[in-house]
């Protein structure tokens, strides 16, 4: 039997170097049946490494097929087409396009071995069939004019209450991606569900997230940002479709911090990453600085009453009917950069300083001073129409206790460079509660699509 087996480093995203092992396999073959001339080949790899195995699943012109968004790649002799495939295909040229012209070529299908301890396990045994269509977006910027009379303009924010904007968005689509932590590499994160851009895939940089895709927020293509966080699993194994994400923008530590941290424009670029993908019931997330941690989860009733206590994991109050509802604060403080190694880094939280220079309070720390950014908040809810003790999201791998321990959210800057710097002057730095979604001189973004 043919096979290819090698090593290369990833760039993981994580504290710590991954690598990749990758295994291609003949039509019908499967890693526990590989041999070679001196018997059975053992795949070595460690806890934290991702082994990827490609499977031949058609020979050309041949029909394919996936559920659920899946990894295909066409080609041979080392020369390959990727793409994502959902429900019927075919391995052909029209599809794929030509990657090595005068060969015959075949199609393999890419997944994640089982027996790997790394997050990205979790893509494993997802259903993604019962799936509604989600909202194909719109190609065109959607915001209605400012009343002549300046009624439209919102008022200011009481005392040091939050400047804010917010936004709501439908769901895009779900993918094996994550083009912050795996750039260029379709298929090797764990499932996650995007809004926004219904374009974002692994090859989504700040440099075409602007060229690519619909938009799926409130206000049409003024906002083709990214919103990403892992896949919901019900207690079949289902994807879950969420109802809707809304995103706020807040002014947040603005008028506390000591100190004279400026309020930034967002900078065009911009990506980070919060939450912690292998946080577990052992080990859960934690807050930093003093401050409590970046995600909550609850349940609420129609009217988005809480119904169970905040925890970093699905309450076990959470009922059946009920919904379910996730909160991912990002940090505000800057240190200038638009992304660090591990996607994080580059933003930090205040911190609470008593040193007899400035008054004692929370000030962003020094090496976090170049700028104050909006404080973005997702807050996504789902439906809870299975048990919900049984509910899990895609980069739980844990065995035993609630789901939701891994959560974190992905966030990448798509916005009208124009249009974020009007709403970050006339909300943020003013601070005038600019509600959903104004842009606080009384230009509205037009809802469409049920956002």
């Amino acid at each position: 039997m043919k096979h290819l087996l090698f090593v290369a480093l990833l760039a993981s995203g994580l504290a710590q170097a991954q690598s990749r092992v990758e295994v291609t396999l003949d039509k019908g073959a499967s890693v526990n049946t590989m041999h070679d001339s001196t018997g059975p080949i053992h795949i070595s790899a460690g806890k934290s490494d991702v082994v990827v195995i490609w499977q031949t699943v058609a020979a050309e012109n041949e029909k394919i097929f996936a559920a659920g968004p899946q990894t295909f790649r066409y080609g041979a002799n080392g020369q390959w087409s990727v793409k994502q495939i959902t429900g019927a295909s075919t391995c052909s040229n029209a599809v794929f396009g030509d990657p090595i012209y005068g060969v015959v070529k075949a199609c393999q299908l890419m997944s994640l071995d089982g027996t790997t301890t790394d997050h990205h396990g979790g893509m494993q045994g997802i259903d993604f069939s019962q799936l509604p269509t989600p909202w194909p977006g719109v190609s065109v910027p959607m915001l209605s004019p400012a009343p002549a009379d300046g009624s439209g303009i919102p008022p200011l924010a009481d005392g040091k209450g939050d400047g804010a904007v917010r936004t709501m968005c439908t769901w895009s689509h779900m993918a094996f991606d994550d083009p912050i932590v795996y750039p260029g590499q379709p298929g090797v994160a764990h499932s996650h569900t995007f809004f926004g851009n219904n374009g974002i895939d692994a090859f989504t940089t700040p440099e075409n997230i602007r060229s690519k895709g619909t938009a799926n927020c409130r206000g049409g293509t003024v906002n083709l940002s990214g919103y990403w966080v892992p896949t919901m699993v019900d207690d079949m194994g289902h994807a879950v479709a969420p109802l809707y994400i809304v995103t706020y923008y807040k002014s947040g530590w603005q008028p506390w911090l000591q100190g004279n941290v400026p309020p930034m424009v967002l900078p065009k670029g911009l990506r980070m990453v919060v939450g912690d993908a292998r946080a577990t019931p052992a080990a859960p997330q934690v807050g930093e600085g003093g401050l409590g941690p970046h995600i909550s989860w609850s349940c609420t009733d129609a009217t988005d009453n809480a119904l169970t206590p905040y925890n970093t994991f699905i309450p076990a109050e959470c009922k059946t009917g009920q919904t379910l509802r996730l909160q991912v604060n990002f940090k505000q403080c800057w240190n200038g950069q638009l992304d660090s190694p591990d996607h994080k880094s580059h933003v930090a939280d205040p911190v609470y300083v008593n040193d007899g220079v400035v008054p004692a309070g929370f000030q962003c720390p020094a090496t976090h001073q170049v700028g104050l950014l909006p404080v973005i908040t997702y807050n996504i809810r789902w439906p809870l129409t299975g048990d919900p003790s049984k509910y899990h999201i895609a980069s739980d791998t844990y065995t035993g206790g609630q789901g939701g321990y891994s959560a974190h959210g992905d966030w990448m800057n798509g916005w009208d460079e124009a249009i974020s710097a009007v709403w970050m002057e006339n909300c943020m730095r003013t601070r005038r509660d600019c509600g959903s979604f104004n842009l606080g001189d009384g230009r509205g973004g037009i809802e469409f699509g049920g956002n």
